[in-house]
């Protein structure tokens, strides 16, 4: 089955990850448990057992995962059952999962909640999260969700049975969103039990178990009531300058620059960095459109469009005064030097369905996951030999590099230019200029990677952050474009 979070281990068939291995720290039940509400299980029964455990804090789930899967290649497939085993730690302070490459928990310590990962066989906490109003989260379980069945998804199940199966909906859609599996392996669910059994160690315990009709089979073993404990967090959180991390000015200036869904990439003739690398064209970045232009002398100009967002909206023609509804996405055309409407094709919606958020259609790079509390993998970089100027941060990080390997769409602009036999992603540099008052100038994203064997370094480059706009386009828009009533 697919994985529902990418920082579970990825299976590529062109594209693979060369970056420093994450060692595992070794997870033990000494140290501080914060204990939580005291909790005696009943394991006369499963029903018993799950009643028992409502509003337990301090418990560890170890889960085996068992699916059939492509060890194989696309051309060459071979299937294998794989066993994947993972623990999960909840205590009051903190979560810990141990799913190997992918160490990822929440804690709490000084009035703010963070995520911690494993990161270069070390530690690294993110930053404060917040509700919808700015507020910090106070508590883990604002974000963690608890994997204990509710009570009221076996209120009528039989009181004295040892097993019973779980048909309840959200019961269901919850343990697969533990496990992060995608939710469209519910209509692949033949069975869901809870059901009293033993731990690994012969003791008793509750054990939820899945199968799918694909012959996957999930199961989690609840243990550890009160005793749970991870040594490495709780050392962790006992260091004196450990908690929420607080970003450095320029990667928050950065991250705000994209979240503004208004800025101007440079189409370079080659996406690979060569010095004098000339610009033939350029992408416009805006709420409201987006437009991939190239410039007459590039000879490509035949290859500029673009694509504006009209929701709800009313063209007046100015030649018959006919009003025609509009909801969706459209193409249009500039002319050559981008000074003019040439075309706007609103007979029909550009896509499928009458979508029209830009930032979705187009992917903009506000998408990207390093703006979701990951800026702590953007660590400072000093290489004098950088051929971009300002201060420049880096990672080594799967997650990071292959998610912007998604957005920036280079498997597309590689397979433009070459046969893609192999590519390996080494690491990730983003250079952030600023000007005299502080304010962002460019951004240089320059990605090392190996491809078919060649150390290669591609390099993207943003600028006119909220600045940038198409004054033919708005001018179009402002005399033809009205609301509908």
């Amino acid at each position: 089955m697919p994985i529902k979070n990418i920082r579970k281990p990825l299976m590529l068939t062109l594209c693979m990850l060369a970056l420093p291995l994450m060692g595992c720290h070794d997870e033990n039940t000494s140290g501080d448990s914060s204990e939580g509400p005291k909790i005696n299980v009943d394991y006369s029964s499963a029903k018993a057992a799950i009643d028992s455990i409502q509003g337990a804090m301090n418990f560890t789930v170890a889960t085996t995962i068992v699916e059939t899967m492509n060890t194989g290649t696309a051309d060459a497939p071979v299937y294998s059952k794989v066993t994947t085993k993972f623990n999960n730690y909840y205590t009051p302070t903190y979560s810990w999962c141990d799913y190997t490459d992918a160490e990822e928990g929440y804690a709490v310590k000084d009035g703010s909640v963070f995520r911690l990962n494993l990161y270069n066989d070390q530690i690294v906490a993110s930053d404060a999260y917040a509700d919808d109003d700015g507020n910090k989260l106070t508590s883990i379980y604002d974000v963690v969700a608890s994997p204990i069945p509710a009570a009221s998804a076996v209120a009528s199940a039989d009181a004295s049975a040892p097993s019973i199966e779980i048909s309840n909906k959200n019961a269901r859609l919850a343990f697969i969103e533990f496990v992060q599996f995608d939710q469209t392996f519910f209509a692949d669910i033949v069975s869901f039990t809870a059901a009293i059994g033993t731990d690994e160690d012969g003791a008793q315990a509750l054990v939820l178990t899945m199968t799918g009709s694909d012959e996957t089979t999930i199961t989690s073993t609840f243990g550890g009531f009160g005793t749970t404990a991870v040594q490495d967090i709780v050392d962790f959180l006992n260091e004196e300058d450990s908690g929420s991390s607080v970003y450095d000015p320029s990667l928050v200036k950065a991250m705000n620059g994209f979240l503004g869904d208004n800025f101007t990439k440079l189409t370079y003739e080659s996406l690979n960095y060569v010095e004098d690398n000339p610009v033939i064209g350029e992408e416009i970045y805006h709420p409201d459109y987006w437009y991939g232009g190239y410039y007459p002398e590039s000879g490509y100009s035949i290859y500029s469009l673009g694509y504006v967002s009209l929701p709800q909206k009313v063209y007046t023609d100015p030649t018959t005064g006919k009003k025609a509804n509009l909801d969706g996405a459209y193409l249009f055309h500039l002319n050559d030097t981008m000074s003019a409407v040439r075309t706007v094709a609103l007979s029909y919606p550009a896509f499928t369905t009458n979508i029209s958020d830009m930032a979705y259609i187009m992917d903009y790079p506000s998408n990207m996951v390093l703006w979701d509390h990951n800026l702590q993998f953007m660590e400072p970089y000093d290489d004098p030999s950088l051929p971009v100027e300002g201060e420049a941060f880096i990672t080594y990080d799967n997650y990071m590099m292959y998610d912007f390997f998604e957005t920036a769409q280079i498997m597309n602009s590689l397979q433009a230019a070459t046969t893609v036999m192999s590519c390996l992603l080494i690491d990730l540099i983003m250079v952030v200029n600023l000007d005299a008052a502080g304010n962002l100038n460019t951004i240089d994203f320059l990605f090392d990677i190996l491809l078919n064997g060649s150390a290669i370094q591609l390099q993207l480059t943003y600028t006119d952050f909220g600045t940038t706009t198409i004054p033919a386009l708005d001018q179009w828009m402002q005399t033809y474009i009205t609301d509908q009533k």
